[in-house]
């Protein structure tokens, strides 16, 4: 080639790197000063090998086509671990390939809620001050991080706006607080957590604070819609409590999800307006828990559920001293179309879960519980098929449109609450011993239920 070809190319793709550079860091002082200094399309690069006992802290400005990078020399070469942890500000930013693994969060002298900053082990803010936005977090894995603190300790807190977590494994999470924390306010955030594996979280201690995800809290705006998104997420034997994701924000999106072997939910549990379609739930304590209003619920496939496939809870108002409002909402013009539920453990779809004056689980009367039944509601095309149970229990909730549902009770299961133009029928699955709940082609119902496909969701299962 000549220079007169050669020349202008070669002047080209130097000026398209120019200004791009690699900082190689080996310590936090040199991280932290590295990323004051690193432009838009700046690589900080850690240098391979063990990352113990530092406290993080990347704060730095991108752009949007020109993210600040921090990764490791090679891929997965940086293990952080010990008591270190990593503090994330600003915006367009890129964290990817790094490996958190065998730490552990010291124990606190207080329970002063100033020091909850420091229980998390990466935080997408800078104590507070300085919030990330754009700021994504990639092919991240994190396994076995241990907690010596009495409080929650969350392995990642979402806060600012815009940002993302993506292709990660979580993995062994045992101690009391959450896998991820998102927090909301009163504007949209625009946060998306996908294509992630969250696997192997034991049964806690107690029976509260060890969600796999929470998403708001108990401050949560129900006019504001967060934006925030979750799909193609897998959920592999994560028993940690009954809420696997616990929602206490309104106008979220979960989409096809994978959750197996767990023991818990998702919960709509304070908010209203939220989306969950074509999940996918199997041999897991139950789908789909419902409170608040609004909500969409439709498409998504349960199997082999210990409970209900879905459930709705008993409104209950919040009479505690200085409260207003509801401890759980009540549920009222949700939509719950075109989902799938077969064998479930107790009902296909319940009305007023937790009501007062009903038995619990152990048999016993309730004398505290909700006291407002579902209304409003509309149930639709849903197939439900079951070998014992009931496949609709009502509760002798009012005002709801339930019609044209494909209802099958075998064995010793009961209908229940039909409704108007149920279709009592087998219904004709493509291959349910393979896991595939789909109609088959031409069938007379095909219009109902779930179409239940196989899709791609996390990162491949662990094994």
């Amino acid at each position: 080639m000549s220079c007169r070809l050669s020349c202008p190319i070669l002047a080209m793709l130097l000026l398209l790197n120019a200004g791009a550079a690699e900082h190689l860091v080996q310590d936090e002082a040199e991280l932290l000063a590295a990323a004051a200094r690193a432009k838009p399309g700046d690589h900080v690069v850690m240098k391979d090998g063990t990352w113990s006992d530092m406290p993080l802290v990347f704060l730095a400005k991108g752009s949007t086509d020109k993210p600040v990078v921090l990764r490791p020399q090679s891929p997965a070469g940086v293990v952080v671990t010990g008591t270190s942890s990593l503090k994330i500000g600003g915006e367009y930013i890129e964290v990817r390939g790094l490996v958190f693994r065998d730490g552990v969060r010291p124990k606190f002298t207080t329970r002063d809620r100033s020091h909850v900053y420091e229980s998390d082990v990466i935080a997408l803010h800078i104590n507070g001050e300085h919030q990330a936005r754009h700021t994504r977090l990639t092919r991240i894995r994190m396994n076995n991080w241990t907690s010596l603190a009495t409080y929650r300790v969350r392995w990642i807190y979402v806060s600012g706006e815009h940002n993302r977590i993506d292709h990660c494994r979580f993995i062994g999470q045992a101690d009391r607080g959450e896998t991820i924390v998102v927090a909301v306010g009163d504007k949209a955030v625009h946060h998306r957590i996908d294509h992630n594996t969250f696997a192997k979280r034991p049964k806690g201690k107690m029976s509260n604070g060890y969600e796999v995800m929470r998403i708001g809290g108990g401050d949560v705006s129900m006019d504001t819609d967060s934006g925030v998104l979750v799909e193609y997420n897998v959920f592999d034997d994560c028993d940690g409590e009954g809420e696997t994701i616990s929602v206490k924000a309104s106008g979220c999106t979960f989409r096809y999800n994978l959750f197996m072997d767990t023991r818990g939910e998702l919960v709509l549990r304070n908010g209203n307006r939220c989306v969950v379609e074509n999940n996918r739930f199997e041999r897991c304590m139950g789908g789909i828990r419902i409170s608040g209003s609004g909500h969409k619920v439709t498409n998504n496939l349960v199997v082999d559920s210990t409970l209900s496939g879905i459930r709705m809870v008993a409104g209950l108002p919040d009479t505690r001293p200085g409260r207003e409002g509801y401890r759980y909402l009540p549920v009222v013009d949700c939509m719950i179309a075109n989902n799938t539920i077969v064998n479930p453990g107790r009902e296909g779809m319940l009305f007023g879960e937790w009501l007062k004056g009903t038995k619990s689980l152990t048999g016993v009367v309730r004398t505290s519980g909700g006291t407002i039944l579902p209304t409003g509601n509309r149930i639709e095309r849903n197939i439900v098929a079951a070998n014992q149970g009931m496949l609709l229990r009502l509760r002798e909730s009012e005002g709801n449109v339930i019609s044209c549902n494909l209802l099958h009770a075998a064995g010793t299961a009961q209908v229940g609450e039909a409704g108007t133009d149920a279709k009592f029928a087998a219904p004709p699955f493509v291959d349910p011993a393979e896991g595939d709940y789909r109609l088959e082609e031409g069938s007379s119902v095909s219009d109902l239920g779930a179409d239940a496909a196989h899709f791609e969701a996390g990162d491949g299962l662990v094994k």
